[in-house]
């Protein structure tokens, strides 16, 4: 069953939360990745896209920075993560670099 938009973000919320609190720490991380494993794929990967693209605010770079921050500490934690789908789970790690590339150039 795949899950709505909303529950996309809902996810989405959960993981950047234990992001934060933790400093992505993975075993606060992980759990939440593996209680989700089956609806991390590639409509969860465009959603986070969405949600970057959405929340970057053009006269505050260094919120961007932040936020790109996150999502490639979250690239790091879904690329290193043994549990669910390998593809999905590469698959996020690029769009979720991708998008932390929109802030992080040269």
């Amino acid at each position: 069953m795949n899950a709505t938009p909303e529950e996309h973000l809902k996810i989405w919320q959960e993981i950047l939360d234990a992001e934060i609190t933790s400093d992505s720490n993975p075993q606060v991380v992980y759990p939440i990745l593996q209680k989700y494993q089956h609806q991390l794929n590639q409509e969860f990967a465009h959603r986070v896209k969405q949600w970057f693209s959405s929340q970057l605010q053009p006269q505050n770079p260094s919120h961007n920075r932040e936020l790109a921050g996150l999502l490639y500490n979250f690239a790091i934690d879904i690329y290193n993560f043994r549990f669910g789908s390998r593809a999905n789970n590469l698959e996020l790690a690029i769009a979720a670099y991708e998008a932390a590339l929109e802030v992080f150039t040269r």
